[in-house]
């Protein structure tokens, strides 16, 4: 994995058109340090997806990374791994007492992965497991510093809680989001029946508990079984859905109808689902790893849309590809900061030897520029699935 850093900073407060700037981006390598002080064997991996960053998120100004080192389905193969934020080197690593020794499918058990992802939610992080169907516990950790054991904010078989019955059966699938607060809030799984992947569930969280979940059924289908899904809920209740090898990013409104979809301007192949939708000084813009050609050389973009979703254009003037390797249908974990004059942007191109070791930092090491006005034009890690 290259953790692989984006800056941006010293911008007016109008909306006017900004790139960031080439030198603004710097990378680590996973066999580099200080990344190879703490990823497995030093860094020296391969591209084998049993050894990614599942997760990634930026918590009380240190970065946050989910390791995957081993089975999916075995607790023993996950840390989270508390590293400084500017210069990767670990500082620490988040408590684990709580989260179920649970045993991979492959080896007889119940679960495909014992830690789905990992993200902020308010003052929190949280993170979820991958359960094999409806008739076993999905389970929402949350927690509140890196030395506190995390609470459960979902402890229970989906089944119980929204109707699973039928054939196919609806399962829970993967793909994690969040929005909002462990108080008031919302979190987001992606769930199927037999291998369209075509539901979203939503968990709505008060007071650090699950009072419902409810079942969406989306107008569009995000591609078949072993598609990584990517999921960025937004402030009005819609969300963005991005899939392996499948769109570019679908903007859903609440009740499953299509929005708009981002179209490929200015990004590399479809093959890639990290992915972040934001606004910054009145610009929408949208943070993607996808691949500069097929399923490899991952490539960091930055999207401003805000004259539509036909008319991206990327703004970072950096050449953005970390490597001439498979990213393996891996999630790319992300985050995003952003202050009055700044955008801090950390990306992780998940599991493959180059790009399984990249983060990305934005530190305001030089400023934003303005882009020359001009009218308007016309116009992201799989777990495999059986059907129960």
């Amino acid at each position: 994995m290259a953790f692989i850093t984006a800056l941006g900073s010293s911008v007016g407060a109008s909306a006017e058109a900004f790139t960031i700037p080439a030198g603004a981006t710097t990378y680590c390598k996973k066999n580099v340090s200080p990344v190879n002080a703490w990823w497995p064997n030093n860094g020296n991996t391969s591209g084998d997806g049993n050894v990614c960053a599942a997760g990634l998120t930026v918590f009380n100004n240190q970065l946050w990374v989910l390791i995957q080192n081993g089975n999916m389905g075995t607790k023993s193969s996950y840390k989270i791994k508390v590293l400084n934020s500017t210069t990767f080197a670990q500082e620490g690593e988040a408590n684990m007492n709580g989260v179920d020794n649970t045993i991979d499918w492959s080896e007889g058990g119940s679960y495909y992965a014992a830690l789905l992802g990992m993200t902020r939610m308010g003052n929190s992080v949280v993170a979820m497991n991958c359960p094999s169907s409806s008739t076993q516990n999905t389970k929402i950790y949350c927690w509140s510093s890196a030395s506190s054991a995390p609470i459960y904010l979902f402890n229970d078989k989906i089944e119980n809680r929204v109707d699973c019955s039928g054939n196919p059966r609806l399962n829970p699938y993967q793909g994690f989001g969040a929005w909002g607060t462990p108080d008031d809030g919302r979190i987001y799984m992606i769930a199927t029946k037999g291998i369209a992947i075509d539901r979203l569930l939503v968990f709505t969280i008060k007071n650090k508990q699950t009072t419902s979940v409810k079942e969406i059924k989306l107008a569009k289908s995000l591609g078949s079984d072993w598609n990584n899904v990517s999921i960025d809920p937004m402030d009005d209740g819609t969300v963005w859905i991005t899939s392996f090898n499948n769109t570019y990013g679908i903007h859903f409104n609440a009740d499953g109808t299509v929005k708009e979809e981002l179209s490929a301007n200015g990004l590399g192949s479809i093959h890639g689902t990290g992915q972040k939708f934001f606004t910054f000084k009145g610009r929408k813009l949208s943070l993607n790893m996808n691949c500069s050609s097929g399923t490899t050389a991952p490539k960091l973009s930055l999207i401003d849309y805000t004259d539509g979703v036909a008319n991206g254009k990327n703004i970072i003037t950096d050449a953005q590809t970390v490597s001439n390797n498979d990213i393996a249908k891996q999630a790319s974990p992300s985050a995003i900061t952003t202050s009055n004059r700044s955008i801090d942007i950390w990306c992780s191109t998940a599991s493959t030897p180059m790009a399984a070791s990249s983060v990305s930092s934005t530190k305001t090491t030089a400023g934003l520029q303005p882009l020359p006005a001009s009218p308007p034009r016309q116009g992201g890690r799989a777990h495999p699935r059986r059907s129960t």
